[in-house]
């Protein structure tokens, strides 16, 4: 093949990455801190865009069986996003936190505290 023929490969398939590149789907590694909040037995997570009133884009019941650090992966393309999450304690109390995060394809640690 001629090097005429790849520049006319390669040329498109580098403009293709570089504008449609960042919107594609990835997977971010999100670990949430659970800091102060007392021995969670439950923790609901919605993944939203920020502005957005539509509904969540992806959404989670994680079990911290006792662990400070909960792991999570969500797989959307990079850019802010609005985690809203609702932990639940061993005395039924339900602690309502809204947290805004660039996610960009390194793993972030999101902390939760009540004093936001």
């Amino acid at each position: 093949m001629n090097r005429r023929k790849l520049a006319w490969l390669i040329i498109p398939a580098a403009l293709l990455f570089y504008f449609f590149g960042p919107k594609m789907p990835q997977d971010q590694h999100v670990r949430f801190d659970l800091g102060r909040l007392e021995s969670p037995t439950e923790v609901r997570l919605e993944v939203r865009s920020p502005g957005e009133f539509d509904g969540p884009l992806r959404e989670a019941t994680l079990n911290p069986a006792g662990r400070r650090f909960l792991p999570y992966d969500v797989r959307v393309p990079s850019g802010k996003y609005r985690f809203v999450i609702e932990a639940k304690d061993k005395e039924g109390v339900t602690h309502d936190l809204s947290r805004e995060v660039t996610l960009d394809g390194s793993e972030v640690t999101v902390v939760l505290t009540e004093a936001r």
